[in-house]
């Protein structure tokens, strides 16, 4: 993905300020995807850490939500997935039209076996303009 930079510069008074974003890490504007107190994962180049470190053989899970924040048009998501295999899977809604101001729920869990951290790459497939045709984010549970 080719990157995109932004620079924006005013002055106020005798103080000029420069300010610089990475477009391709934005939050997008049409669909949101949140879990418990992170409020907006940022579209591919996020990271979900679960909370606590997880004791071995204990399940874990997180339950996700993505909210349409367009006032007029739907989105469907039509797929999500988790690249990592084992210990990873997805469960709940993982495919559903997502009208305007509305939102879905998808769930990533799983029980793993081994003392070490595990990583997946969430994907959630989609035709809204900004995420298209996937929001892509890591997860990733540490276990002792």
């Amino acid at each position: 993905m080719k990157m995109k930079w932004y620079t924006v510069a005013a002055a106020i008074g005798a103080l000029a300020i420069l300010a610089s974003c990475n477009a391709a890490a934005s939050i997008p504007t049409t669909l949101q995807v949140t879990a418990g107190n992170i409020t907006n994962i940022v579209y591919n180049n996020g990271t979900y850490t679960y909370p606590t470190t997880v004791a071995k053989n204990s399940p874990f899970g997180t339950t996700f939500t993505i909210k349409n924040t367009s006032s007029t048009t739907a989105y469907n998501v039509t797929g999500i997935t988790s690249s990592g295999g084992s210990p990873f899977s997805v469960g709940g809604t993982t495919n559903s039209s997502v009208n305007p101001g509305l939102t879905m729920t998808f769930t990533i869990s799983g029980t793993p076996t081994s003392s070490t951290t595990y990583s997946t790459t969430v994907s959630i497939a989609n035709n809204a303009p900004d995420t298209t045709p996937y929001f892509k984010f890591a997860y990733t549970v540490t276990v002792n």
